[in-house]
């Protein structure tokens, strides 16, 4: 149990990381195997991720974890991305 808390943890610390736009702690975090999913897209391999999901976070004001499980070396993770206010319009 301990193990799956201490990935949450991780998981949190990627979604700071994103925030900060430290797209070098997020990288090293990332295993060279990593796979990402989404509603728009399944089994994204860790460069595609760079490539299509990375973007520059200056509009995001937070992210809203709602639910983090994980199960041995997967995760999921449910959440709501909410706009800075100053990118309100």
């Amino acid at each position: 149990m301990a193990a799956a808390g201490n990935r949450a943890e991780i998981i949190r610390s990627l979604f700071a990381a994103y925030l900060a736009n430290d797209r070098a702690s997020v990288e090293a975090a990332f295993a060279e195997d990593f796979r990402f999913s989404t509603p728009y897209g399944e089994n994204i391999d860790k460069p595609t991720y760079f490539a299509e999901c990375w973007r520059d976070s200056g509009w995001i004001g937070r992210h809203e974890i709602e639910r983090i499980m994980v199960d041995g070396v997967e995760a999921f993770v449910t959440y709501r991305c909410v706009k800075s206010e100053a990118k309100r319009s």
